[in-house]
């Protein structure tokens, strides 16, 4: 009975959903930004490589 309770009980899912979607942003945000940083770095190296 109390399962069933939980299971049917959907307050708070929106939030949580919210919550999940920002973390998802958050991580691809930094994934991209890390990848963004290698490529400037090695763009810099190459750079200083043919001064």
């Amino acid at each position: 009975m109390i399962l069933q309770r939980f299971h049917t009980d959907e307050r708070g899912l929106e939030t949580m959903e919210y919550v999940v979607l920002a973390t998802l942003v958050t991580v691809l945000m930094t994934l991209a930004m890390i990848a963004l940083f290698n490529t400037l770095v090695a763009k810099i190296k190459e750079i200083n490589q043919s001064l």
